[in-house]
């Protein structure tokens, strides 16, 4: 499903966001 495909997607941001404090993605 969509929702929880961008659900999981959300999540890993989160993730790496509050766990490294900057941008991880770029």
């Amino acid at each position: 499903m969509v929702i929880v495909l961008f659900y999981a997607l959300i999540k890993d941001l989160v993730t790496c966001i509050y766990i490294r404090s900057i941008n991880c993605v770029e």
